[in-house]
């Protein structure tokens, strides 16, 4: 439960992440934007095209973005990709919204990151590994060796059973009649 405590305030250091998911994200914001604003001035609109040509098919799309790269290649724009061209379109009413929602989605996925790491040490650290900590001052507390009694508990608690105390004793005369029987035909021999 502590560990949710922690992540109540957002908060990361991990700001190379932060702002790679941001631009990744906030690109796609775009796109899906600019693709959203491209069908809506469409709707209602008389097609370019015969009905029976089918308008931007998967391969069509691909052609068209490759050209577009390569354009920007030849006029100095080198080493751009697909996602990079959502970057160049223009400013747009809706850009500090994107900009929102595009740094709440790069916060969340930095912090699921975070979690999904932390999560495990937790686990780890309370219930694996917790029961090493601190047992000194935990056995020093709860059996009471700082309290007035200390020494008679140690007593108590050192005292063997009765049963195995009688065990032993009988055991220990065993072993008494037998040395005492090996040495008597160790002198007659």
């Amino acid at each position: 439960m502590w560990l949710i405590k922690l992540h109540s305030d957002p908060f990361t250091l991990n700001t190379h992440y932060m702002s790679d998911y941001k631009e990744k994200f906030l690109t796609y914001y775009r796109r899906v934007r600019q693709d959203s604003r491209r069908k809506d001035a469409n709707l209602g609109a008389i097609p370019d095209r015969p009905p029976t040509q089918f308008v931007f098919g998967a391969q069509e799309q691909e052609d068209l973005t490759g050209q577009a790269l390569s354009i920007l290649a030849k006029i100095g724009y080198e080493g751009l990709k697909r996602e990079d061209l959502g970057k160049l379109l223009g400013q747009d009413v809706m850009e500090p919204a994107l900009d929102i929602m595009a740094t709440v989605r790069a916060y969340f996925q930095v912090a699921y990151k975070r979690f999904m790491d932390n999560i495990p040490m937790a686990i780890d650290y309370e219930l694996v590994r917790g029961g090493e900590r601190d047992i000194f001052q935990l056995i020093w507390t709860k059996l009471e060796m700082d309290g007035p009694n200390a020494h008679a508990m140690c007593d108590e608690y050192a005292q063997e059973a009765v049963q195995v105390a009688a065990r032993r004793q009988e055991l220990s005369k065993k072993l008494e009649r037998l040395t005492e029987a090996s040495r008597r035909l160790t002198v007659t021999v």
